[in-house]
């Protein structure tokens, strides 16, 4: 059932892209929003908002070394010959969808985190790591916020609506992804007023 699904949906929906390029329908995930998907972009963010906004990124991204662009084994020793640091990492291969390609060093056991370490050695372009930061958490929840933004030539448009991707904390592996037993959420604000 599930390889019938990824069938339906390479071949797509006859008419679609010229129902959205030509405004008869709207799309809230159109033609090139997936861009950032690939996790690699991670290790440029804050330069390309420096270099095209001419200004400090506000938050600045997840300090994300790529295991390519660092002196492979010396990167490799810091992540994976001490225990401790295993406590601090995560790593992701860049390509990977779905939390099936993100390890989440303090969520865990040793051995298991230490079997990405020859993935890596054989394809270091292909994977990164990032600092570990917990995510927050709301009623129990683990809670990954989220939000939607149009990027145009002359201006921004930023969704209103944010949404967020939640799991149980207890028993979490530290992944929100869908299908990792994760969900997506609304999100309301109120006004304090």
């Amino acid at each position: 059932m599930k390889e019938d699904f990824k069938d339906l949906l390479r071949q797509g929906v006859p008419g679609l892209l010229d129902a959205y390029f030509n405004g008869v329908i709207k799309m809230i995930n159109g033609p090139g929003f997936e861009f950032l998907g690939d996790k690699h972009f991670c290790l440029y963010i804050d330069r390309l908002v420096t270099a095209y906004l001419k200004e400090e990124p506000i938050l600045k991204t997840i300090p994300t070394l790529s295991f390519a662009e660092h002196d492979l084994q010396e990167l490799l020793a810091a992540v994976f010959d001490n225990p401790d640091a295993q406590n601090y990492t995560v790593v992701k291969r860049v390509d990977g969808r779905g939390g099936d390609s993100v390890w989440v060093g303090p969520m865990l056991p040793r051995k298991e985190f230490q079997e990405v370490r020859p993935l890596i050695e054989a394809e270091p372009g292909a994977f990164l790591v990032q600092k570990y930061i917990a995510l927050s958490q709301v009623n129990s929840q683990l809670t990954d916020l989220r939000n939607l933004a149009s990027v145009r030539r002359d201006s921004i448009v930023v969704s209103k609506t944010l949404w967020g991707r939640g799991v149980p904390a207890s028993g979490s592996n530290g992944k929100v992804n869908i299908s990792d037993k994760g969900f997506e959420f609304t999100v309301c604000t109120a006004s304090g007023k």
